[in-house]
């Protein structure tokens, strides 16, 4: 689904594109086909077909309210060092999340209830989520099932530890696997975290095999209530409704970007602004912030809003200088001395950096993914 940028030059280039043609006035309908190719196109390389239109996905009392969207906004400020305090992170999420080949972690919470279910049943507690994933670029590492417990309504509920057990639904209407089990208090309220990667993968490969979970509460061998033991299911409160976390690594077989793209029917105007003019300016690092809202990508993006994207811009001409040249660069401008048709070295990003970003998905889940190579750190000519 990621995709990794060769240079970073390419991308500010497609931004350095919708900027240049929103502050024209339209005359026709070819410039609103050129930004709308560039935002399809910018839209892809996160993995994503087209922007979310339901007006529910933008809606902040929605990332504010509901479970799932408030802890992955709580997830990604800790990932990019805006909150102190990691000690909210279970140890299965900081595994996964300190693991390198993880780039992406993503949140399903929607439901998918099979009508056969006894929803009326005080005794039974099945959730069956929307869970869809593409095995060809897509491999689950962990997965996590979230389920909040609140205090007991119900003053004679048994005291101290109780077995609270996921099985996986192998077949309609048939309890069968268990896949996590762990002891909880009847009298404390909060998170409890079970590990269903089993579960995940085995959706994963095959979808139809997903008929949900049903969760089990057994104290000194006799069954309880997951409802009066405290368990909130997915009528319950918003903020408090049960969510999975899958960890993924995602592969691209190429970048995604339209080569259309690059030759604009504004050609003309764009070249115009990478025109250097005979004042050459040494190759170096220039500032640039890219900003979502600016290009039109606030709706699928909630955040950052913006981030430092910067790009490398300048000549590089003799004499070079020989910590920011490559030994080919140097071979290259002594060639081209003697062979004026010998292009001169490029000025390019030396050292980049990866950004987070989290987004709506094709299905409405929110995903955090590190994209790599999205920010120019340093240049050199090459």
């Amino acid at each position: 689904m990621w995709i990794s940028f060769k240079t970073v030059d390419f991308f500010v280039f497609v931004f350095f594109q919708v900027n240049q043609i929103c502050s024209f006035t339209f005359n026709d309908d070819e410039d609103l086909a050129e930004i709308n190719a560039t935002k399809r196109a910018i839209l892809k390389s996160l993995g994503v077909r087209s922007e979310s239109r339901s007006k529910l996905w933008r809606n902040d009392f929605f990332l504010r309210r509901y479970s799932a969207p408030k802890f992955m906004l709580k997830l990604f400020k800790e990932v990019n060092g805006e909150m102190s305090n990691h000690k909210q992170q279970t140890d299965f999420e900081t595994k996964y999340l300190n693991d390198s080949s993880v780039d992406t972690v993503i949140s399903f919470f929607k439901y998918d209830h099979d009508r056969s279910w006894k929803k009326n049943s005080r005794s039974d507690f099945r959730i069956k989520f929307k869970a869809r994933f593409d095995p060809r670029h897509e491999v689950i590492q962990g997965s996590e099932l979230k389920v909040f417990k609140r205090l007991p309504r119900n003053g004679s509920m048994v005291h101290g530890k109780c077995s609270v057990c996921v099985y996986l639904i192998q077949r309609q209407n048939s309890l069968s696997k268990m896949i996590d089990t762990r002891e909880v208090d009847a009298w404390k309220a909060g998170w409890q975290t079970f590990n269903v990667t089993a579960a995940m993968k085995l959706w994963a490969q095959y979808p139809l095999t997903n008929y949900g979970f049903e969760i089990v509460v057994h104290h000194n061998g006799q069954k309880l209530s997951p409802q009066a033991f405290g368990l909130v299911g997915t009528r319950g409160n918003l903020e408090k409704r049960p969510y999975l976390v899958g960890f993924v690594s995602t592969t691209s077989d190429s970048p995604v970007f339209a080569p259309g793209l690059l030759v604009p029917s504004r050609q003309r105007r764009a070249a115009k602004m990478f025109k250097y003019g005979n004042n050459a300016e040494v190759c170096g690092l220039k500032k640039f912030t890219v900003n979502f809202k600016e290009v039109g990508l606030h709706r699928t993006i909630i955040a950052p809003n913006s981030y430092d994207m910067h790009f490398c811009h300048g000549h590089c001409l003799d004499p070079l200088d020989p910590n920011k040249t490559t030994n080919h660069a140097i071979v290259q401008s002594v060639y081209r001395a003697f062979d004026n048709t010998v292009d001169e070295p490029c000025c390019v990003p030396e050292i980049l950096k990866a950004v987070n970003l989290l987004f709506y998905d094709d299905d409405g889940n929110i995903v955090m993914k590190r994209h790599p190579n999205m920010v120019a750190a340093s240049c050199v000519c090459n």
